[in-house]
């Protein structure tokens, strides 16, 4: 067990410094994929590649509403006729799912990101995200 805390602690870290230059070169999506490894959420859970798709497109369209991204993104997975369909509630469910495995895995570093105690709502953490991606030097 105490490895794992351990561990854990060596993912967070200052999330938005960019420490050299290498960092200040990285496309936005390996750049929400970084952030959202120190914040502990797993890239092999069925929510992070959603997750991922719904900050990146609210940092280009900050209007859009969260409950409209899950609906867009269903319909985009939904084109090959040939996988299983899904809906946007599919999409919902998952990411909460992997806000839920996260916050068990890093609380410190999601309330310092969101500045509240408790775990933050899934509306919250994706528009918390993007706002301090867009904010970063």
């Amino acid at each position: 067990m105490a490895q794992k805390e351990v561990k854990s602690k060596k993912v967070r870290g200052k999330l938005f410094s960019l420490e050299n230059s290498k960092d200040r070169t990285l496309s936005q999506d390996e750049l929400v994929t970084r952030v959202l490894m120190k914040l502990g959420f797993a890239t092999n859970s069925k929510g992070f590649p959603y997750l991922k798709k719904e900050i990146i497109i609210l940092m280009e369209n900050k209007s859009m509403r969260i409950s409209k991204l899950h609906e867009k993104l269903a319909l985009e997975e939904n084109k090959d006729l040939s996988k299983k369909q899904i809906e946007g509630k599919d999409i919902e469910r998952w990411i909460k799912t992997s806000i839920n495995n996260a916050w068990k895995k890093n609380k410190e570093g999601i309330r310092k990101l969101t500045g509240e105690e408790k775990k933050p709502t899934l509306e919250r953490l994706i528009s918390e995200i993007a706002e301090k991606i867009n904010k970063r030097p």
